[in-house]
């Protein structure tokens, strides 16, 4: 996360949740293991081009500091597409953990971006 040097607080979360026992955290990180493993050498054989139009709304959250989505790429990509509406919401002082690192902003911005899309579509909670 942005402004940490490892890996700790993913961790420090992990251990707050009164979702996973201590058997659970223990094994936090097989899951990625596995499916990197599976997952990652299809991935390269693909041919991966982005799309140029969209037919559905695109909100894009973009941690300015992120370093494993680079938000440069994102941001030119975000620039040509087409959609029916878009909006790119910058969280300064995120990196890829917007949720956890501006937790208040993320979900500020979830009720006034993607809230007023889901209600159109009837599929909000009331």
């Amino acid at each position: 996360m942005a402004y940490r040097q490892d890996y700790t607080a993913d961790q420090d979360l992990s251990l707050l949740s009164p979702d996973y026992s201590d058997a659970d955290v223990a094994h936090e990180w097989d899951g990625d293991s596995f499916s990197t493993r599976i997952l990652f050498p299809d991935l390269l054989r693909r041919d991966h081009v982005a799309p140029n139009e969209l037919k559905v709304p695109l909100i894009l959250f973009n941690g300015r500091l992120d370093r494993n989505v680079d938000s440069g790429v994102s941001a030119e990509w975000f620039a040509r597409v087409r959609a029916p509406s878009k909006r790119m919401i910058w969280f300064e002082h995120s990196s890829h953990m917007i949720m956890t690192e501006e937790p208040g902003k993320a979900l500020v911005s979830l009720v006034r971006y993607a809230r007023p899309i889901a209600e159109r579509a009837g599929d909000a909670a009331p």
